[in-house]
């Protein structure tokens, strides 16, 4: 008869981050060159944070156009794709167990001027985010990850001059208020908290998109928190 191998044993396993984002975590950069509209593996700051991290696997769920928790008619249909972070989160969480951390960065896609959000609309997104991670029940017994929330850098005010000015029309203003609102979150509900305005800022010429330079910083400082809070070693990040 066949042995049921010992699956992820926890004194020896790896310790498993899922990076659950928007386009700045799928790696979408400010200006796409055709054939390809994602950056490269190793310039996505999901990778650049697990390049840096020993023994550790970064799992990345960046979906372009990804909000808190709302559905946006507006963005193209992809097969039944819901853009909807809330809806998403729970597969995500499932299919990827076991997981330690969770890093949840997004609330760029819900300062659209179509969804006429507020700061505080989009933090109450984030709180149930936060609260859907730290209620999972694992069907086959692996305990509910810790979170990270990361308020998303402000989108850059040059914004309403370029190509998603009237999409974005309150972005900066919007994205801006966002720290103040998920730390307090983070702080009530025993998350983890980071805000990215104090490590970069939206640099990419649409301005809301990152560098791939704005990538490898923020990986890096990443990575570099992870470590400490974690007892976790780092390596230089890979050239």
């Amino acid at each position: 008869m066949e042995k049921t191998p010992d699956a992820y044993p926890p004194d020896c396993r790896l310790f498993r981050i899922m990076a659950f984002g928007d386009s700045n975590t799928f790696g979408t950069p400010s200006v796409a060159v055709p054939p390809s509209f994602r950056l490269a593996p190793e310039d996505r700051w999901p990778r650049v944070m697990q390049s840096c991290l020993i023994s550790t696997e970064v799992i990345e769920e960046g979906l372009p156009g990804r909000t808190t928790d709302l559905e946006d008619l507006g963005e193209p249909v992809q097969g039944g794709v819901t853009y909807s972070g809330l809806q998403h989160l729970p597969t995500a969480l499932a299919s990827h167990q076991p997981l330690d951390l969770v890093i949840l960065m997004l609330g760029t896609n819900d300062a659209k001027t179509r969804f006429e959000r507020d700061a505080h609309d989009i933090a109450a997104g984030m709180r149930r985010l936060v609260s859907t991670v730290k209620s999972f029940q694992s069907i086959v017994g692996y305990t509910a990850p810790s979170v990270l929330v990361i308020s998303p850098p402000a989108i850059a005010s040059s914004v309403v001059n370029g190509r998603l000015g009237e999409m974005f029309a309150c972005g900066s203003q919007l994205t801006a208020a966002l720290p103040d609102l998920y730390r307090a979150i983070a702080t009530e509900i025993s998350a983890d908290f980071l805000d990215a305005n104090d490590i970069i800022s939206t640099d990419g010429i649409d301005g809301v998109h990152w560098t791939v330079h704005t990538h490898r910083t923020f990986g890096t400082a990443v990575a570099t928190w992870i470590a400490g809070k974690y007892q976790l070693l780092m390596q230089e990040p890979l050239p």
